[in-house]
């Protein structure tokens, strides 16, 4: 009972906010492959809330597609957190306990180092009993500043 994790869609970059921010700016790419760690970090939690669901319906599966930046806001230990985290209701198929899963699982997210600039991200959770899990961004959107 594994399951997939994809990015659907485009990363959006902006530069730095304010002035005399010494932390570097990551590049499309950057936090491409930086939220991909981080959510194959999270497996474990997905992979048990996916089993918990199977319990109570064991033709459990679908997909949700979150909608989420990565805050602009410092959080400790030189970390960024996401904000405005939502579903997008249109190209989720997943039961609402697997849309909770997903949710839970970004909005506790930590991005680290913190950077600076905010990413935009639109990532896809695949819950499909049968598929390996793994973390690919789909392209990603050219930095702006």
């Amino acid at each position: 009972m594994k399951i997939k994790l994809s990015l659907l869609g485009s990363l959006l970059v902006l530069g730095a906010i304010g002035t005399g921010c010494a932390a570097p700016t990551r590049t499309a790419a950057q936090y491409s492959d930086d939220t991909a760690r981080v959510f194959s970090a999270k497996d474990p939690e997905l992979q048990a809330c996916y089993a918990e669901a199977r319990k109570a319906d064991p033709t459990a599966h679908g997909t949700v597609t979150v909608d989420f930046w990565w805050s602009s806001i410092k959080a400790p230990n030189d970390s960024r957190i996401p904000s405005d985290v939502k579903v997008i209701a249109g190209k989720s198929t997943a039961s609402p306990a697997l849309q909770d899963c997903a949710l839970k699982s970004v909005r506790s997210a930590v991005l680290t180092p913190e950077g600076s600039g905010m990413g935009h991200a639109t990532w896809t959770f695949n819950f499909d009993q049968a598929a390996g899990a793994s973390s690919a961004p789909v392209a990603a959107a050219a930095p702006k500043s």
